[in-house]
């Protein structure tokens, strides 16, 4: 009897032996294939930024970043150019986190707050069933706000949220099983299982409208009311992307006014734009080598090496100042008119208030349209031109238009200003029932545009007997 309870015991051991082998091996399983799912995620993001550089060896119209080299890809896939956007400062961090929370509180419409309680909900659930998943999407909404608040950027405010968003929506599902589960009757099951179907139909129904795109034409008319006051040939200095990226377009894809020429400022600070500058107007860009040339020299330079540009006073004044001539040399080698955009011309409303003071000094402003026209100042003042505006989709109600999108925050602004101005460009230069016009116009557009008022108010008052 002794041996043989000895022998069970010995038995029992042994089998306690093989059961903590045999988790060993599953686990060492579980993480051989964990590894496995990771390599291959990872070789699926290399493929991703591997095509990048095959794609640039093909000479594309805008090979962005120039990521031919190792050194230009690594530089292109950190986002080393977009550096200087980031801001650190309490009042740019509270108000991109205001923005960011502005969005996510109308993502899902009506029932967005329903989305949010479940994504809680949810986390809740999913820490007691795995929390290595949880912490996952705690990090991932970390991370993805803490890059929001510090890179201040005006468009695309919802598509740098999409991985927030998506790990709500992730979550609220989770939270959805939650709810179905904890449901015991046979009532608040049903309910909580038409919870999902009602949420979906509920943000659909609220989002719909936005994003009905089909009848969506407002990059078309912007960029033909843009171009309609720039004559034959001109030059055009922009730094709009929402208008330089939708002619891009029509320019190369549809063949529209491909006599135009528009040179974004802003990507003018960037080496491998003038590959494309070259390509559209070779002519051009030789008779401009005497001033581009030597920025481009400063220009790599800082491309490599930024610091010693942010460091040095006299290395960042003399890139500077080429910017300047170099922008200046474009225009005066351009023996055709030439005009800028709002932002390009005006000090303290753009992204370079030294360029435009540059510009300011060297040419006179006359609105045409949506344009500023470029005249030398020893010259006349050209006569200003009928421009109809369509502004389609803008301001007569057709589209329902985000508060904080481009449309809102850009593109309606322009035109009125340019109406305003128009109007004060006729004001002063006495054709008063012109300029009162051209003040009625903004203020059809926007009635809160105070200068517009205050123009039409003296212009009226001056042409009263």
């Amino acid at each position: 009897a002794e041996d043989g309870i000895r022998g069970l015991v010995r038995s029992r051991g042994l089998g306690d032996v093989y059961k903590r082998q045999g988790w060993a091996r599953r686990r060492e399983i579980s993480r051989l294939r964990a590894l496995a799912g990771l390599a291959l995620a990872g070789t699926a993001a290399g493929a991703a930024y591997a095509y990048l550089p095959w794609a640039s060896s093909r000479g594309p119209l805008l090979d962005w970043g120039r990521p031919g080299s190792l050194e230009r890809l690594l530089a292109h896939v950190s986002g080393r150019q977009y550096s200087s956007y980031l801001d650190l400062t309490p009042a740019a961090l509270a108000k991109q986190l205001g923005l960011a929370f502005e969005s996510l509180s109308g993502e899902w419409g009506l029932v967005s707050w329903a989305v949010a309680l479940l994504a809680v909900v949810g986390l809740l659930a999913l820490r007691r069933r795995d929390r290595a998943l949880a912490l996952a999407a705690v990090l991932l909404a970390a991370l993805n706000l803490a890059v929001k608040s510090v890179y201040g950027i005006a468009e695309d405010q919802e598509a740098y949220l999409l991985p927030l968003v998506g790990g709500l929506a992730l979550l609220a599902g989770f939270g959805l099983e939650a709810v179905v589960a904890a449901a015991r009757r046979r009532p608040a099951r049903v309910a909580a299982l038409a919870l999902g179907p009602a949420l979906v139909a509920g943000a659909t129904l609220a989002n719909f409208p936005g994003c009905d795109r089909s009848r969506y034409r407002v990059a078309e008319s912007f960029v033909q009311d843009a171009l309609a006051s720039l004559p034959q040939g001109g030059l055009l200095l922009t730094a709009e992307w929402q208008l330089y990226s939708p002619w891009l377009y029509y320019r190369e894809i549809e063949g529209l006014r491909r006599d135009a020429l528009l040179v974004d400022v802003s990507l003018l600070r960037r080496s491998w734009y003038f590959d494309l500058l070259r390509r559209q107007a070779p002519g051009l860009m030789e008779r401009a080598r005497p001033t581009t040339e030597p920025f481009l020299e400063d220009l790599r330079a800082w491309e490599r090496e930024p610091l010693p540009y942010d460091r040095d006073p006299v290395l960042n004044r003399r890139i500077t100042e080429r910017f300047q001539a170099m922008v200046l040399g474009l225009l005066q080698a351009h023996d055709r008119p030439r005009a800028a955009t709002l932002e390009v011309v005006i000090p303290g409303s753009g992204p370079d208030p030294a360029l435009a003071s540059a510009l300011g000094r060297q040419y006179g402003l006359v609105p045409q349209g949506l344009l500023m026209e470029l005249t030398p100042a020893t010259d006349p003042p050209p006569p200003l031109r009928a421009v109809q505006l369509a502004a389609r989709g803008l301001f007569d109600g057709s589209l329902t238009l985000a508060p904080q999108g481009v449309e809102a925050l850009k593109l309606r602004p322009l035109y009125v200003a340019m109406a305003a101005n128009r109007g004060r460009y006729l004001e002063a230069n006495g054709r008063l029932e012109a300029a009162a016009d051209a003040y009625r116009q903004a203020l059809a557009w926007d009635a809160g545009k105070l200068a517009a008022s205050e123009g039409l108010a003296r212009a009226q008052a001056r042409t009263v007997p």
